[in-house]
């Protein structure tokens, strides 16, 4: 763990000791006498069975996407369509980058990147169909270099025979040489007989209606939407053989249906194919899966989706985020979002995005970025027995007024001793806060002066 709180050994500042000299404090430390650095000891790790409200990768691997987070981090899917002849099937790469993952160079008036894509379908260690190319991507501001959205998507198809393959993937920035190497086991199945195609998440698509062109899409290689921002979210599929309109519909994890249609699609020569556009209100946030299927229901193509509630947040359910926001705001600031009807629920969350954004003009919400961080530290710093470190004493405190600017310890140097101390003293705010550990196993609670302390001054720091 970095170095982020400073710890003195010296003498307790006469104002801080003056502060404990009005309360039972005094009397535990006239007690311990000695004075011990707090213990920061080695970088603390994750809990087993705790997630991370940050590790947005957990849940793209749940839905069955590919994820790298270094050195070049991507996010991928594959996806499989029929081609004119039985013995060939289209199959489709997609990468989604964010423009952070490139480096950027000037060029004139914008800025540049560049990444290579290698694609090596082999069998049995013999490559059997290799693609390769370089992309290259332009900006008009730094600004936009360091976005860390799905800024960049890739799409590339190769016509492979039905079989298993290992699919060798390189992705390499340009610039600063840094590569990324994946290997895929895929499975590339037979067509055009009865059936369906993979179905594909997408931003847009244009129908197909010929085995023998291309599929035109754009593809959502994250398989996401962000609850109160996207008013849908559409999936691609093509039918081969059958007759009749579309049977589709939405179950969330629990297996419980959401939403269902009946969806007629453009048709041509025993070929359908366009898109099903979902309603995200019907959805809500959470990880669902999709299935379309035909007359009797024996042919079926499914994908799982993502309802989330920003970049970078790994909370699927509306309930969940209300109890993570408990140290944002204000209870009256929360107050709509609790009240909101499941119905009204994202037009709730839209406003207090925009109420609660401290600088509007980035796609980013900075203040719910530096929130949960702050939770993700808290948890790894101030874990104790039978919760996560966020809803300790010293993890709200943490969570809702960040870093102390400086931390005091008084006890005797035994981490078992009862009544030791800690004083965080925010100058910021004129304050110093007082923990006592009374159990001796490092369960510090906040004293009941410095506890109405805390409360008035969130009251003044929280959003409003």
């Amino acid at each position: 763990m970095s170095d982020i709180t400073r710890v003195r050994r010296q003498t307790l500042p006469s104002r801080i000791a003056a502060a404990l000299a009005a309360s039972v404090v005094v009397a535990l430390v006239a007690a311990c006498g000695g004075r011990t650095p707090v213990d920061r000891g080695a970088s603390p790790t994750r809990s087993p069975g705790v997630p991370s409200a940050l590790d947005v990768s957990r849940l793209y691997r749940e839905v069955g996407l590919f994820v790298e987070t270094t050195p070049v981090p991507f996010v991928g899917a594959t996806h499989a369509f029929a081609s004119q002849s039985p013995d060939t099937t289209l199959f489709l790469l997609t990468l989604s980058l964010p423009n952070r993952a490139l480096t950027f160079v000037r060029e004139g008036d914008h800025y540049r990147a560049g990444y290579d894509v290698i694609i090596d379908a082999r069998r049995s260690g013999t490559s059997v169909r290799k693609e390769q190319g370089r992309q290259i991507v332009r900006v008009a501001s730094y600004k936009e270099t360091s976005r860390g959205d799905e800024s960049l998507i890739f799409q590339q198809y190769i016509r492979l025979a039905p079989q298993d393959y290992v699919l060798n993937l390189t992705v390499r920035d340009v610039e600063s040489g840094r590569t990324t190497v994946r290997d895929l086991n895929v499975t590339v199945p037979r067509g055009p007989g009865p059936g369906f195609s993979s179905a594909v998440p997408v931003y847009d698509a244009e129908p197909r209606l010929r085995r023998d062109t291309l599929p035109v899409l754009v593809p959502n290689a994250r398989a996401t939407a962000v609850f109160g921002q996207d008013s849908s979210l559409m999936v691609y599929v093509e039918r081969y053989g059958g007759t009749g309109a579309v049977q589709a519909e939405v179950r969330d994890a629990n297996g419980i249906q959401l939403w269902r249609d009946s969806v007629a699609l453009p048709t041509n020569r025993g070929m359908s194919s366009g898109m099903i556009t979902l309603p995200i209100t019907r959805l809500g946030p959470g990880i669902d899966t999709f299935l379309a299927w035909g007359a009797g229901g024996s042919d079926t193509t499914r994908t799982r989706l993502v309802v989330s509630f920003g970049e970078g947040i790994a909370i699927t359910s509306f309930d969940e985020m209300l109890s993570y926001l408990r140290y944002f705001a204000l209870p009256d600031v929360l107050a709509p979002l609790r009240n909101a009807a499941p119905q009204d629920r994202g037009r709730a969350w839209l406003a207090f995005l925009r109420a609660t954004d401290p600088d509007t003009t980035t796609p980013e919400h900075e203040g719910l970025r530096d929130y949960f961080i702050r939770i993700e530290q808290a948890n790894l710093r101030y874990r104790e027995e039978g919760g996560p470190g966020w809803l300790t004493d010293r993890g709200k405190v943490f969570v809702s007024l960040g870093d102390p600017d400086q931390i005091y310890e008084q006890g005797q140097g035994d981490i078992a001793q009862r009544g030791r101390v800690q004083i965080w003293e925010y100058t910021q705010y004129r304050t110093q806060l007082v923990f006592i550990d009374q159990s001796g196993f490092g369960r510090y609670r906040l004293t009941t002066t410095s506890e109405m302390e805390f409360q008035s001054l969130v009251r003044r720091v929280r959003p409003r």
